[in-house]
């Protein structure tokens, strides 16, 4: 837990521990405090709002920098020793990850989907947003943005 700074354990509670995460804006200031809960939903803090997920030093690792959904991905990518940055949802944070991304020109951005299609012909929100968070910021940046997926039997 120590990539990302504030992030802590609310309670510890007989359904289970509630961890939470700080969410900041494109300058890294927190703009938000996201509860997640042993049932797997979100809450944001009163007074808060969602925004991304920064682990320190991310943009010291080498290589491109992967965008995935949510602190918990963007925690497992640091911990594999990959430049991760979280977007608060599957389609949020275009906007917020173009002002953050606009001082490394030279750097690879790849937004990464998730494998949760609910039916083999049913919605598929991880790639559909990670299609949209592509294509906004490859608009707002001037620049291609890839889509990337894990393997197939990994979300």
């Amino acid at each position: 837990f120590d990539a990302i700074p504030g992030v802590g354990v609310e309670s510890v509670a007989t359904e289970g521990t509630t961890f939470t995460f700080p969410e900041a804006d494109a300058s890294g200031a927190v703009v938000g405090i996201v509860r997640r809960f042993p049932d797997r939903s979100k809450k944001t803090l009163p007074g808060g709002k969602r925004g991304l997920t920064l682990p320190k030093g991310w943009q010291d690792f080498p290589g491109p920098v992967f965008v995935v959904e949510g602190p918990t991905d963007t925690l497992a990518m640091t911990a594999a020793g990959l430049a991760a940055v979280g977007r608060p949802s599957n389609s949020g944070g275009a906007g917020l990850l173009a002002k953050l991304f606009t001082g490394l020109p030279d750097r690879e951005v790849i937004v990464v989907g998730e494998n949760n299609r609910k039916e083999e012909t049913g919605p598929w929100p991880g790639r559909d947003g990670a299609e949209s968070v592509a294509r906004k910021l490859a608009a707002d940046l001037r620049r291609s943005v890839r889509v990337a997926f894990p393997p197939d039997g990994f979300k």
